[in-house]
């Protein structure tokens, strides 16, 4: 998870940053760069230890929309709501 330390916003944390599992960054991510998260975060070998995936290497399209939801920012407020008239469409 060290390489992480390259990508961190507070650059004066890097000598002594140690991200866990769950504490980690905050980092920078690039353009044309992805950091991705598994749905179990407690299983999921994603970016957080394996790093940033290249633009270049997502390749896929939108088979069905499962399920579709509004966030707000605020944890308060984190699901607004369901948004209905997206689910069950591949294109908006």
């Amino acid at each position: 998870m060290l390489w992480q330390r390259s990508y961190l916003l507070d650059q004066t944390a890097r000598a002594t940053y140690e991200p866990s599992r769950d504490e980690w960054g905050p980092l920078a991510v690039p353009l044309g760069k992805y950091f991705v998260l598994g749905d179990n975060r407690h299983a999921s070998f994603d970016s957080r230890y394996s790093g940033l995936v290249d633009q270049r290497e997502v390749v896929g399209t939108v088979e069905f929309r499962y399920y579709s939801s509004e966030y707000g920012l605020h944890r308060s407020s984190l699901l607004r709501g369901v948004r209905w008239d997206r689910i069950g469409k591949v294109k908006d």
